[in-house]
């Protein structure tokens, strides 16, 4: 019989080896750009050919939706939408073929070309509504990707990860509340792969999932069962959590991993957090900070997506960097003290300034001592 391997001291006492990393909170611009590296993504984003849509003027549950498609439609005319021209030139017969062509090539890779296809294949009922909009691209979790397995989601969630190992190495009995869960994508990534909920070496105090629909919860509770410390509850973030059985100061650490685009004024909806009695949590934040024309195709039949109509988001929930930049100071008593973009190197839809998704980490600190570092790569 082979004799036993011996263990090193760490190995037999793992709860004494000291681990040493950088403390988020004091991180210098030099630093971020190494620790948070833009993801560098192959080639031509094959996702932005758009599939030209039909229109049906009886359309009205999804009036929104059915004027962007009109919009795009007509930006095919005058060749402001990218390849546009170069399909409604291909002969209508033939597009179809086409269509199941290109699919069939990026398929195996592409949960956007996944997901496009679904609505492209429903699009007749999904505009006279005898198809859900929403059940289409939610069958089999599909939608669920979305969030993680894109191009640009899994850029996002790399920093995530990056910036949540940060915090639990700094805090590892912090309370978390993260907002919007929904399909339980970043959860997924911040429980699992990071504060070690089901593999040991547990780096949270507890965990509170929450959605503003009680829809999430229950596959929630049924993923997470096994995993210690977890609290579900639904959640508006437009109105007080206070009222809601949240309270507010009982959290160290804020995650909202795409949902502030889906309120009806972002400004007011930061303002509100913010100025919440004793909010000194950290807050966590990812948004998507372009408008892509195969993600509104995607999303365009869920009410939430244009709620920003009045709300100088018209066309998209989405902004730019720039505002971000101009409305985060604006309406949170934070520290802005981490931001990573992440780049495309491909000449698809948003290659021109780069910017796909932008993490920013915001920390408790006050505004007089509050300063920006950012860190960005080239496209």
């Amino acid at each position: 019989m082979p004799h036993p391997i011996p263990l090193s001291p760490s190995q037999k006492y793992p709860a004494f080896e000291s681990i040493w990393k950088l403390g988020y909170t004091i991180l210098h611009q030099t630093e971020i750009s190494r620790m948070f590296p833009a993801p560098v993504f192959p080639g031509e984003d094959t996702t932005s050919k758009i599939i030209p849509a039909g229109r049906n003027p009886f359309f009205e549950t999804g009036k929104p939706f059915l004027e962007w498609l009109e919009n795009a439609y007509s930006h095919i005319s005058n060749g402001s939408m990218p390849y546009g021209q170069d399909l409604a030139a291909i002969d209508p017969s033939t597009r179809p073929t086409l269509i199941e062509t290109l699919y069939e090539e990026v398929v195996p890779t592409s949960v956007e070309a996944q997901l496009m296809m679904r609505i492209y294949r429903n699009l007749p009922g999904i505009l006279d509504s005898t198809v859900s909009g929403h059940g289409i691209p939610m069958a089999d979790d599909l939608l669920g990707k979305l969030y993680t397995s894109t191009l640009t989601a899994s850029g996002s969630m790399i920093q995530l990860r990056r910036v949540i190992d940060l915090v639990g190495h700094k805090n590892p009995s912090a309370k978390y509340l993260e907002i919007g869960c929904g399909t339980r994508g970043a959860t997924r990534e911040i429980l699992d792969d990071v504060l070690g909920a089901r593999a040991g070496g547990r780096r949270y105090g507890s965990y509170c999932f929450t959605d503003v629909s009680s829809y999430f919860l229950s596959g929630a509770r049924d993923e997470f069962r096994d995993c210690p410390g977890i609290s579900y509850a639904t959640l508006n973030i437009e109105e007080p959590p206070s009222e809601q059985g949240i309270v507010e100061n009982s959290y160290d650490v804020v995650v909202a991993v795409n949902v502030l685009h889906a309120t009806r004024s972002l400004e007011e909806t930061l303002r509100k957090r913010a100025q919440a009695p004793e909010a000194k949590w950290e807050v966590i934040l990812v948004e998507t900070t372009i408008e892509t024309v195969w993600l509104t195709i995607v999303l365009g039949r869920f009410s939430d997506y244009w709620k920003g109509r009045r709300d100088g988001r018209p066309t998209s929930p989405f902004i730019p960097v720039e505002l971000w930049n101009q409305m985060l100071p604006k309406t949170m008593n934070v520290l802005v003290s981490s931001v990573s973009e992440s780049f495309t190197n491909g000449a698809g839809a948003g290659a021109g300034n780069g910017s796909i998704e932008r993490l920013y980490a915001s920390l408790s600190t006050p505004l007089e001592s509050a300063s920006l570092f950012h860190s960005k790569a080239d496209a």
